[in-house]
């Protein structure tokens, strides 16, 4: 079975954010999908100073992880 769940990066562990249909030490194979950082996915779609850019992409306000 394949599942795509959405994870978190801390401290040298992937955290997932969901609840897994796991058993207590059953072994799995990650394949990892790494987004592109928002500031150069946005890059070329607004024009505002890089700077400004940077604070706004990097804000938790405009994080498209928060629900």
């Amino acid at each position: 079975m394949i599942k795509t769940i959405p994870a978190v990066y801390e401290q040298g562990v992937i955290r997932p954010l969901k609840k897994l249909p796991l058993l207590n030490h059953q072994k799995v194979e990650l394949r990892l999908e790494i987004p592109e950082s928002i500031v150069k996915a946005t890059k070329a779609i607004i024009h505002v100073h890089r700077r400004i850019g940077k604070l706004i992409a990097q804000s938790s306000h405009f994080s498209p992880l928060k629900s």
